[in-house]
């Protein structure tokens, strides 16, 4: 549809190009992450008995939220752990081999979970505690930033409800972890365009960033480069799609 819409006002040799989601490939100066598709993911507490309405904590199947993006898989047999909670000085506590309950976005700790061996993350953040059945999205889970690249760890990811955080923090439980099947997929990324028009050089090609929004009605003589966007669901926030459809 975009490549037919931009044809249609007149943009000629028009191209659409894929990125391989491998890790490794750029696009720009952009590493593109790795991606899969979760097909199914369950979080429940095994330890202590719990009334029936606490006991599953998280299920993919119902809330697809509730798993975290880039959530790693567990064995084939799932993964049953200790939960503790993060202190706000963590360096005292013991994570390896323990599920780490988080009054934080996860996200900034990822790093961390890594290094002291920590076998998943349970995320009891959200930044609107008046909704008591609300799950905050994890929607980052690299090693050393957003992006899950190359060389990254598979840590298991999942996000509750402020109400069913509490159920956890009253005492100590052991966790379940249904493992969560996958699939490749592809991932696409979202191109911002701002001004001014600034150009790089980079193994021969050049990448710039132009303010669409400001010239979107403006007619433009043919450029002597070349142009290349990049839109995805995601761009829908900031209006990339919505504007390179019009």
């Amino acid at each position: 549809m975009l490549q037919r819409t931009m044809k249609s006002i007149g943009l000629r040799d028009v191209e659409l190009l894929g990125a391989p989601a491998d890790g490794i490939t750029q696009a720009g100066y952009w590493t593109m992450p790795l991606a899969w598709e979760a097909r199914s993911a369950r979080l429940e507490i095994v330890e202590p008995i719990v009334a029936e309405k606490f006991r599953v904590l998280a299920d993919y199947a119902s809330v697809p939220a509730s798993l975290g993006m880039w959530s790693g898989p567990t064995p084939r047999q799932g993964l049953v752990a200790e939960v503790i909670e993060a202190k706000e000085v963590t360096d005292s506590q013991d994570w390896k081999g323990k599920i780490v309950l988080t009054r934080e976005n996860p996200a900034g700790l990822k790093w961390l979970l890594v290094r002291k061996g920590a076998a998943g993350a349970i995320n009891g953040f959200t930044e609107n505690p008046d909704l008591q059945d609300d799950r905050q999205w994890i929607n980052a889970w690299g090693d050393r930033g957003w992006g899950f690249t190359k060389g990254n760890t598979p840590l298991p990811c999942f996000s509750i409800a402020r109400r069913l955080a509490e159920v956890l923090r009253e005492g100590q439980a052991r966790i379940e972890y249904s493992r969560p099947d996958t699939a490749s997929g592809a991932l696409g990324f979202a191109a911002g365009f701002r001004q001014p028009a600034r150009v790089d050089r980079r193994d021969g090609k050049h990448t710039c960033s132009l303010d669409w929004a400001a010239n979107a009605a403006a007619k433009v003589c043919r450029p002597a480069q070349s142009i290349r966007t990049g839109c995805s669901p995601d761009s829908a926030r900031v209006g990339t799609s919505r504007l390179a459809a019009r």
